[in-house]
Formats: C-alpha cells, sequence, structure tokens
C-alpha cells in the first residue's frame, strides 16, 4: 500500500503497468439510466400474515423447517472434500463461518458467503442491508471483527426500468449497511440480465466476508455441550413473518416486508459477541436468521461438538402470536449458551454494549421443549435436519 494513488504492476522487478488508481473508480465512464419501483411491490408489501391460520402442530413445523432446502445441514456437500486435509484448519464447515489460522501467527481469518433473494425480492434496498449484516454477524458469532468483503449481485435485466431500480437499492442498501458497519468492499461482480420467458430471478445480492480473531484460539462455535447452560437470547424479538422461510415452507408464499435491520442495534451486538467470547464467557454462540428464533436453538441442540443435546426454553410472547415470535426472522439476535457462573458477567457486557438480553431456558434432556407449544425429541430434528438434502 502506497500514499501516491499510483497503481503499479509489477513483474521480474519491471513496471509492467501504471494508472492513478482513481481513473479506475472515481473517472471511469457510468451507465445510467432511471429507475422505476416496480408495481408487484405494493401488493406483496402490503400482505397482512396475521390473517393466515395458526399451526395445529408445532412440533411438524419445526420438522419441516429443519429439513427445508435453505435450513437442512449441507454436510452432504462438503463432506465430500477433505476438509481436515489443511493443518490450519481451526473451524471447519457446520458453523456460522470458518476459521483457519494464519500460518507463523495465532491469528485466524474466519470467513463466511451470505445471501437472501427473497428479501430483497421484497424489499432490495432492505435485503442488500441484511446480506452485509449477516455476513457479519456470522463472523461476529464465532469472534471476528470484519476486514472486508467481496459481493455478487445477481439480478435481472438492468435495461429494464424495473430491473435497474433494484439493482440501484441493493447497492444503497448494501453501501450503507457497509459505512454503519465499518466495512471496507474489496471486490465484487455482478451477474445480469438472468430472466426467464421475461421473469427476472429475485435481485440477490451474495456477501462474502473475511474477518480477523487475535487469538484463534479464542473462538466460539454454535453448538451447546454442556448440561446445564443457560440458553440466553442476545437482541429482542420481533412480531412479523414477512420474508421468512415459514411463510415459504408452511403456508407457500413469498411476501410482506422483510425484517427491519437497525444497523445501530446490529453493530452493538457485534461488539457484545466479540468481547464475550474474547473473554471467554460464552459456552457457544449461533445467530438467528432462516428459521427464526426456535430454529436457531434447534440447530444449537444439533451442532455440539461431540453430541446433539436438548434444550428446555420458554418465550415471553408478550401478547404475539406464537408463530411470529417462534419463526420470525427479526434481525439482531444472536442465541448464546453460558455456563450459570457467567451470567452476570454476560449481563454487564450486555449492559455495557446497550444489547437487551434474557435467560430463556437451560441446556439438557433430550428433547427440543419450547413453552407447552413444542416438545420434539432431539433424535427427530436431527434427522429431518441431516435429511434436508439427501435427493441431490
Amino acid at each position: 500500500v502506497t500514499a501516491d494513488g499510483i497503481l503499479r504492476v509489477y513483474h521480474q522487478g519491471d513496471i509492467a503497468a501504471e494508472v492513478p488508481a482513481s481513473y479506475l473508480t472515481d473517472e471511469v465512464p457510468l451507465y445510467v439510466q432511471s429507475g422505476v419501483k416496480p408495481g408487484y411491490l405494493k401488493e406483496v408489501q402490503s400482505f397482512d400474515w396475521r390473517g393466515l391460520q395458526e399451526p395445529d402442530d408445532y412440533n411438524a413445523v419445526v420438522l419441516k423447517l429443519l429439513g427445508s432446502a435453505n435450513i437442512g445441514s449441507r454436510a452432504w456437500i462438503w463432506e465430500q472434500f477433505d476438509s481436515e486435509a489443511y493443518s490450519n484448519i481451526v473451524l471447519g464447515p457446520g458453523a456460522d463461518a470458518a476459521v483457519i489460522g494464519v500460518t507463523g501467527t495465532n491469528k485466524g481469518l474466519a470467513l463466511t458467503v451470505d445471501g437472501n433473494g427473497r428479501y430483497a425480492y421484497l424489499d432490495p434496498y432492505v435485503g442488500g442491508m441484511i446480506a452485509v449484516a449477516e455476513a457479519a454477524r456470522n463472523l461476529a458469532v464465532v469472534g471476528a471483527e470484519p476486514l472486508g468483503m467481496t459481493d455478487g449481485l445477481n439480478l435481472g435485466n438492468p435495461e429494464r426500468p424495473e430491473g435497474y431500480w433494484q439493482l440501484e437499492q441493493v447497492i444503497e442498501g448494501m453501501a450503507a449497511a457497509c459505512r454503519a458497519l465499518e466495512i471496507p468492499v474489496v471486490g465484487g461482480n455482478v451477474s445480469l440480465y438472468n430472466e426467464i420467458d421475461g421473469h427476472a430471478i429475485f435481485p440477490t445480492p451474495i456477501v462474502g466476508m473475511v474477518g480477523l480473531l487475535p487469538d484463534k484460539l479464542q473462538h466460539c462455535k454454535p453448538g451447546f455441550n454442556s448440561e446445564g447452560d443457560l440458553v440466553v437470547l442476545l437482541g429482542s424479538n420481533g412480531n412479523g413473518l414477512g420474508g421468512s422461510e415459514y411463510l415459504y415452507i408452511i403456508h407457500k408464499l413469498e411476501t410482506g416486508r422483510p425484517p427491519h435491520l437497525d444497523l445501530d442495534r446490529e453493530l452493538r451486538l457485534h461488539k457484545l459477541c466479540r468481547q464475550a467470547i474474547a473473554q471467554g464467557v460464552l459456552t457457544s454462540a449461533h445467530d438467528v436468521s432462516d428459521g427464526g428464533l426456535v430454529v436457531a436453538v434447534a440447530e444449537s441442540c444439533l451442532l455440539g461438538v461431540n453430541r446433539s443435546i436438548g434444550a428446555k426454553i420458554r418465550l415471553d410472547l408478550n401478547g404475539c402470536r406464537p408463530d411470529s415470535v417462534y419463526f420470525g426472522e427479526a434481525q439482531s439476535r444472536v442465541i448464546v449458551s453460558v455456563a450459570p457462573d457467567k451470567l452476570e458477567e454476560l449481563g454487564q457486557l450486555a449492559l455495557k454494549c446497550g444489547v437487551p438480553y434474557a435467560v430463556l431456558g437451560q441446556v439438557g434432556g433430550g428433547l427440543l421443549e419450547v413453552d407447552d407449544a413444542i416438545s420434539v425429541p432431539v433424535a427427530d430434528l436431527k434427522r429431518a435436519f441431516e435429511e434436508a438434502l439427501s435427493w441431490l
């Protein structure tokens, strides 16, 4: 890195290319069109999920969600490769982010890739923000601070006014999240004109992000491990189902408004996770995303290092419908487990960072129990989760 603003490329000691960096960024030709907000947004964003019938069997809902293609285990795919072939693997596939050691140091690099086309279809700006925020959250729950990101923007025809508007909004949303979370964008690519019979794919921003752990051994994993640990929610529950996997799998709907994202709240949550992990307060940490809170707890039951383990939790519905609290995908939330004697320290850190938290229950047993509505053997959860992609 130099201070003169010139990009130089050397080959065998000689300058092969030399150009002001501003020529490649600020002075490039621009192709600017006028975007038009798509007409479908008014209809989908006005959808009221409260008119839907509540489930008769919440146990069946949990199993269907864990067995869905967007949530189920990817082990069938990554087990085709030897992820242990390299000695610098610290945290391999299956976690929120992978961690590799930096040779010759105690540092670790965390890596994740995230994206949700459904959110961006329902609100491109919010969808762009969430893609960045979730990637950063996945780094935070293993203990890493973002270093930089790259993006892949997958959309339809930008020459159509509606397609151009979606592209603009996705980029603006991602940029807002990058500024708020202080994440530089070091590269990216686009894949446009993705259409079939004149119908565009969902606008789908994909984010790849890399973060740094000062000590690679001070990382956290997503799975519960210790009987008697407390299950704690960092962040606050919402009341909504728009754009959720629950709406798609159970009601066959891709509609509503995606969950609201408060970027300041998101940043405070990330700082709390990193501090708590660095101080050895947490036993596990797992972000709440596709499928909502109950699915996140179920995944934590299944992702322990040595075995699957149950949990019993109770949720404050606060006058909301159970399905919106159980399966809504409100942002800026993380499920953690903590030893009882570490709860006070976690509470002090949460207060310092300005993050609300709630003790939901306890790790242990062979069931996932939620209020009086859900009671599923962990063995059944595991079967649904692991067989999700068995059709491939």
